[in-house]
């Protein structure tokens, strides 16, 4: 990688970034509240088998990490929102998630997975901080109420059981 000094060429100017959407700026911070808790669509959100017991297991709900970026990009603009980590020893991984006019921080650490490769036990670590800070500002944390219908026959079609969220990104 090459490194170079000074200010940019000209014509290497950024992107012009969007706005939010002005009819959740002018409708005030309860409407930003509102459009970043609103539900995600059905078949964005995965369910995927927790504790396994014989042919029963526990659904758990997540949601994939992009879904919460385009949904700061829709609500807030992507130039109203900043995310950055600080990885632990442990392989967890911090994330401090900043909002808006004002920079509301709120931040939440996220565990690695159980993956083999490193590389990707610290891409679940990242995902699952940036779903955990986002859930504290209202995203995705009606997923956390969210139940499973008991019913199915076979763990590889449904699962018995209650739902619970656990945003993490376990794959």
């Amino acid at each position: 990688m090459t490194e170079t000094k000074g200010p940019p060429p000209a014509e290497a100017a950024a992107p012009a970034v969007e706005p939010a959407r002005p009819e959740i700026r002018h409708g005030g911070v309860e409407s930003v509240i509102k459009a970043l808790a609103a539900p995600f669509p059905a078949a964005a959100v995965k369910w995927k088998p927790g504790v396994v017991s014989g042919n029963r297991a526990l659904a758990v709900c997540y949601i994939d990490a992009r879904l919460v970026q385009d949904r700061l990009d829709e609500v807030l603009g992507p130039a109203n929102w900043q995310d950055d980590y600080e990885v632990f020893a442990d392989g967890s991984v911090l994330c401090r998630l900043r909002l808006g006019d004002e920079w509301v921080t709120k931040a939440d650490v996220g565990g690695p997975s159980e993956q083999p490769d490193e590389g990707d036990r610290r891409k679940a670590a990242v995902s699952d901080a940036l779903k955990r800070a986002a859930v504290k500002f209202g995203i995705g944390r009606y997923l956390c109420r969210a139940a499973w219908p008991r019913g199915g026959h076979r763990r590889s079609h449904a699962w018995h059981g209650w739902g619970r969220c656990q945003h993490r990104s376990r794959q």
